[in-house]
């Protein structure tokens, strides 16, 4: 049981960390085709504000949605496999994507998309706020994957162990 709740939460983590970097990198991409649309005028900080609006969105959901569901699979990983560093690493982790999630409603920042306005939409906290949702949300994700990653007990090769007695001729 214990092994393919990990198998099913590393491929959780595959495609949440895959949504998370496919967002940042749209976010970037973004970023720097609207400052150079500009003529190099303005910086990427200015780009993201003035970005297109499908890939704007896009981004900003991609990267919010990929890191929340990165931090779940890896805390959920983390309590399942032994050690507790790590468990302590991805409960304040999910404490801090919970902080945000809880808190993000309180802004009182609706979707402009349509008419009725949803009371809450959580891609326009988060662009809106870019920094409180990295700082809260994808800065954890980060943290916890490198963790994850640079950590992570080897895989042990399958198959029978190498007999090196008869290498010596002994």
């Amino acid at each position: 049981m214990k092994r393919r709740a990990r198998v099913v939460a590393g491929a959780l983590h595959a495609v949440s960390i895959t949504a998370l970097a496919a967002g940042a990198s749209v976010l970037f991409l973004m970023s720097m085709a609207a400052s150079l649309n500009e003529y190099g005028r303005v910086s990427l900080v200015d780009g993201y504000w003035l970005g297109p609006l499908p890939w704007t969105t896009l981004g900003v959901g991609l990267t919010l949605f990929g890191a929340t569901s990165t931090v779940a699979a890896l805390a959920f990983t983390a309590w399942v496999s032994p050690g507790w560093p790590i468990r302590i690493l991805a409960t304040a982790a999910v404490l801090s994507v919970a902080f945000w999630w809880a808190t993000a409603p309180m802004i009182g920042m609706g979707g402009a998309c349509c008419f009725p306005r949803p009371p809450f939409d959580p891609i326009t906290v988060a662009y809106s706020a870019p920094t409180w949702a990295a700082s809260l949300v994808v800065g954890p994700a980060v943290a916890l994957a490198a963790v994850d990653w640079l950590w992570r007990p080897a895989a042990p090769i399958p198959g029978p162990a190498p007999d090196y007695r008869t290498v010596s001729g002994a």
